[in-house]
């Protein structure tokens, strides 16, 4: 279990939306060759992204191939649940702690002190229409409960598909109609991910109902003795209805064996996947601690996404986007994309380095020979570490955690 006890909720609402058009980048040009500006060979060879890297520069990831997927049926898996809840073996402990990175940001002397958008049209009047306007609620129902999870932080996470909903925690994942009443799947996430996770215990699941495929795609982390190296695994759904009949395929790669080795990331543990989905990939980013649970960077990988659709894994590893103490994204996010015309992927995060300010990295050729650029960064309105917040009929504070973000949508 975590060595820190206190409900968590707030954090996992807040999400980035993002409009590029409205985005000043400059000179951010890139063709569709998947050739490199003004990298050397070394720094393409590594797949590491140099923190000097400009917005107009790309390093070159190398791709890399793993085994193919397994695919287990709903019934099975329901058939795995009932065989473990049956069973008296002794279950898998929670063994991972709640890493965190609190570094010393510095201020951002450009970052306005107060959020206005539409600029001049936040006045006092418009606040209160606001507040005080109806709102009309649809069916609401409840999702993964303590009882059914038993960690925290849950780890929340859903998606919302053509007919149903499905909701992942830490230790249960859901799939409900859209009046929560009929339930098509309950499981631990431990028995959902058993066919790669290797017999240890599993964190951190993201959830996407992917609308230009017609299928559900949950990535998880597992979570070895030791926080050593460890798997980042996805299942993909074999439709947009999930029934007895329908199945998962599965995959699974151990993060520092892909691309060169060694790297960057060798010997660390792989913490807190993210996940986006887009026309022509997945974008998976977390961040890396040693197994002394001491922060070292950030990493992000772009997954084929053609390839996993036909049960081969394709992954491009980009290193280093950011370093101990230094710029770049920290937790970058994937960022999902349901334009099916989409030519290029993103990776956003808030600055590891000052606040105030977030750190887009661009992918072109995601789809064929993946291509990262360096930092397009964002001034936003001041921020700073949050503070834990009061919660009605909550004795304890609810633990905002740390300075990130949850989900980015474009």
């Amino acid at each position: 279990m975590f060595g820190d006890y206190r409900p968590r909720g707030v954090w996992f609402l807040c999400a980035a939306v993002l409009s590029l058009s409205a985005i000043s980048v400059g000179t951010a040009q890139k063709s569709e060759t998947g050739s490199s500006d003004s990298i050397s060979p070394q720094q393409v060879v590594a797949g590491a992204v140099p923190s000097n890297l400009a917005p107009d520069e790309y390093v070159t990831g190398v791709r890399w191939t793993g085994t193919g997927g397994v695919t287990v049926t709903v019934d099975e898996l329901i058939a795995r649940e009932a065989a473990r809840l049956s069973s008296t073996a002794t279950k898998p402990v929670r063994n991972k702690p709640l890493l965190r990175h609190f570094g010393s940001k510095s201020a951002n002397p450009y970052a306005p002190t107060a959020s206005q958008w539409p600029a001049g049209e936040n006045t006092s009047s418009n606040r209160a229409a606001q507040l005080f306007s109806p709102v009309s609620l649809g069916p609401f129902f409840g999702g993964v409960g303590f009882g059914e999870s038993g960690f925290i932080p849950p780890d929340s996470n859903g998606a919302v598909g053509p007919t149903q909903v499905m909701v992942t925690a830490n230790g249960r994942f859901k799939v409900l109609d859209k009046t929560g009443y009929v339930w098509f799947l309950s499981i631990s996430d431990a028995t959902f991910f058993s066919s790669v996770s290797g017999g240890t215990e599993i964190s951190d699941p993201h959830v996407r109902y992917d609308r230009l495929s017609g299928r559900w795609i949950i990535s998880e982390i597992n979570v070895p003795p030791g926080l050593t190296s460890n798997r980042i695994m996805i299942a993909v759904s074999s439709g947009s209805t999930i029934t007895n009949a329908s199945s998962f395929t599965f995959f699974a790669f151990q993060h520092d064996l892909v691309g060169p080795t060694p790297n960057l990331d060798t010997g660390n543990f792989a913490d807190y996947d993210t996940l986006g989905v887009d026309a022509n990939a997945l974008y998976i980013g977390e961040n890396q601690f040693t197994p002394q649970e001491a922060f070292v960077g950030t990493s992000g990988y772009v997954i084929n996404k053609a390839d996993l659709l036909a049960g081969t894994l394709t992954v491009t590893a980009f290193r280093g986007l950011a370093v101990g103490t230094g710029t770049g994204p920290f937790t970058p996010q994937g960022v999902d994309n349901d334009d099916p015309s989409s030519t290029a992927g993103y990776f956003i995060g808030v600055d590891n380095n000052v606040f105030s300010q977030l750190d887009i990295s661009r992918i072109v050729n995601p789809g064929t020979a993946p291509d990262i650029s360096g930092n397009l960064t964002i001034v936003v309105p001041s921020t700073v570490y949050p503070v834990d917040q009061y919660a009605q009929l909550s004795l304890p504070l609810i633990d905002s955690t740390v300075h990130t973000l949850i989900a980015a949508v474009i």
